[in-house]
């Protein structure tokens, strides 16, 4: 907010989660007049009440400071806390309800949300001091949740590896294509190029509306190579290089009446995957000796080639839950 120190007082509006939001505003006054001055309450900031709430509840009980506001009231079902106006003060409240937003980003400090906290609390003896350790403290676990990160993006290159091997015989007999694929380029930096040089590509293989759509969804997506299936496989490029492009098999599954492999299109760097393009499942029908590939969500990016086949026939949800009161017969 500009122009802080011409305020007096903070007020810090208390929601209710799945109700009301909480609020954090610079006024002028300590009464509720405050908020009915249009150019202050364009300037509130909101936060999530079931982000914030618990998080700022526990610091509010625990800072001497915080304890015993100046002046409490009630405003369109929000009871409204009001402190006098420090520097110092206004930076904490801020931090607390920065260091609640990200506590609820990460799974790791979701988990650890109260150890995380009351660690915090221990070391916090006045306003200044919480400032410094929560910085402090947010700016540790982000160094711990990088190292985290860097560690499973080489531990799930690996299992691509392993996976990619494992699956092996299945490609090398059925899609053999994968090793040696044509590639055709269509990239450009500007999205309706792209969906030019794509739709002219694509209608030699699909209609007119099809290629349409697939070109649409490549050219707005992460500037890969992307794999289609028709009598045989072939790719498009959207990117200016495939340095860093690697495609694996992450899953394969064979009956008696079709072979399915889930496919990872990644970039590679450093030994890690830097990042995952997309997910498809190849596969083929052998009763009428038809390939087929569809591309998938990225959130069944640790379900075998099954499910996202279930997916694709509209069985399991994007996370591959069963949807309730279907059966899948097969004949």
């Amino acid at each position: 907010m500009e122009n802080q120190t011409k305020y007096g007082y903070i007020h810090v509006g208390i929601g209710l989660p799945g109700v009301r939001s909480y609020t954090l505003a610079l006024c002028k006054t300590f009464t509720s007049t405050c908020l009915r001055d249009y150019s202050i309450r364009s300037n509130v900031d909101v936060y999530v009440a079931k982000v914030v709430d618990d998080v700022f509840e526990k610091f509010r009980w625990n800072v001497e400071e915080l304890k015993e506001p100046f002046h409490t009231y009630k405003s369109r079902d929000r009871v409204y806390l009001v402190y006098r106006y420090s520097d110092n003060l206004y930076k904490l409240i801020k931090s607390i309800f920065d260091l609640a937003i990200f506590i609820n980003s990460y799974k790791w400090t979701q988990k650890n949300k109260w150890n995380i906290v009351n660690g915090i609390l221990a070391e916090c003896n006045d306003v200044e001091s919480c400032i410094n350790v929560i910085d402090k403290r947010v700016k540790e676990i982000r160094e711990y949740l990088k190292k985290l990160r860097k560690a499973g993006k080489k531990a799930f290159l690996s299992r691509l590896i392993r996976n990619t091997i494992r699956c092996r015989s299945i490609i090398d007999k059925y899609f053999s294509d994968l090793y040696n694929y044509p590639i055709f380029d269509a990239y450009s930096v500007l999205y309706d190029t792209c969906m030019d040089k794509a739709v002219n590509i694509l209608t030699k293989f699909f209609d007119q509306n099809t290629a349409r759509r697939y070109s649409d969804r490549i050219c707005r997506g992460n500037s890969s190579i992307y794999l289609f299936a028709r009598d045989s496989i072939f790719g498009i490029k959207t990117s200016n290089t495939d340095e860093y492009f690697r495609l694996f098999c992450d899953s394969c599954v064979e009956t008696d009446k079709y072979v399915t492999v889930k496919l990872v299109g990644a970039k590679v760097f450093d030994d890690e995957v830097d990042r995952i393009d997309w997910i498809a499942v190849l596969g083929l029908d052998k009763y009428s000796n038809q390939i087929f590939l569809h591309y998938v969500p990225k959130t069944l990016v640790f379900r075998d080639a099954e499910v996202c086949r279930r997916w694709i026939m509209g069985l399991v949800d994007e996370y591959g839950r069963t949807i309730e009161d279907i059966e899948l017969i097969e004949v």
